[in-house]
């Protein structure tokens, strides 16, 4: 496997197989995580009250020899009202150059990526699909097809203003007719499949690339942070305990018989790792 590095220190890519990953970074800042264990108890990773950790906000992007998928969409511009209303909300939040610059380093058309795959649709996942312009939003990507878990379209979680910017968003991707929903597991592109694992969301989706001996998994918000790996009932409290549990176990599983290189959303920049067995559970470890 072999590793390179654009000049910016926000996208860096690898050899999967065939196949080049690149993890695009967004931002970067420091968050509290809102975490309860499989009884509903809150917990502290840190052992102390409002001790903030790193939290990043990366996408993917699969280059196979057969096309090209986006694993989520990122976030607007910076100079967007949603890009403006994110920035007041994280303080301290450090923005990179972003997608369009990043694929334009690894020489693909900023405006078609190919096919894009919503892990889910909460707002730091999805706002890139469309931009901001004075009459309303217009897709990013026109002419690319769009792929959501369908439990996430029928049954959205944020609420209030969040809720209606991205029922907004994703209204113009499907009148302009190139949303698809999926159910279960779907292959998008030869090798590259996505699941349906649900917890963070209704319709919460992990994509997994086989290319040759290897493996990879883009995993979403199934897990958040590298802790989750070794305690798989810690989770936000939105979450749907019983499926997370459940899909966190057959992703564990598979990652480790595999030894797959998996990215989590938000590790801080660059979260390459691989899932390990470990007295009886499992663990990450950095790679």
């Amino acid at each position: 496997m072999s590793t390179s590095q654009p000049e910016q220190s926000y996208a860096e890519s690898r050899a999967i197989g065939d196949t080049v990953v690149t993890v695009i970074n967004e931002a970067s800042g420091r968050y509290r995580p809102e975490l309860v264990d499989g009884s509903g108890q809150e917990i502290n990773p840190d052992g102390a009250e409002d001790v903030e950790i790193p939290i990043a906000f990366n996408v993917v992007h699969i280059r196979t020899p057969a096309g090209r998928l986006l694993v989520d969409a990122g976030f607007d511009d910076p100079d967007s009202r949603w890009g403006r209303a994110f920035a007041e909300e994280w303080s301290g939040l450090t923005r990179t150059p972003g997608l369009a610059p990043a694929l334009a380093v690894l020489g693909e058309n900023s405006l078609e990526p190919g096919l894009i795959a919503l892990t889910h649709v909460h707002f730091d996942h999805m706002a890139g699909l469309t931009v901001d312009r004075a009459g309303g939003f217009a897709p990013r990507f026109p002419s690319t097809l769009v792929y959501v878990g369908r439990g996430d379209w029928e049954n959205p979680q944020e609420e209030d203003d969040a809720a209606a910017d991205i029922h907004e968003r994703l209204a113009v991707i499907e009148a302009s007719g190139h949303l698809r929903l999926v159910d279960g597991e779907r292959e998008l592109l030869p090798g590259v499949s996505m699941i349906v694992t649900g917890g963070e969301s209704p319709g919460h989706t992990v994509i997994r690339l086989r290319s040759k001996s290897e493996t990879f998994f883009a995993v979403g918000d199934l897990f958040h942070f590298d802790f989750e790996v070794e305690h798989p009932d810690w989770m936000p409290p939105w979450a749907d305990r019983t499926r997370m549990i459940q899909s966190r176990r057959r992703i564990l599983e598979e990652a480790a018989e595999s030894s797959a290189t998996v990215v989590f959303s938000h590790h801080p920049f660059p979260p390459w790792g691989r899932i390990v067995k470990s007295h009886g559970g499992y663990a990450w470890r950095k790679s």
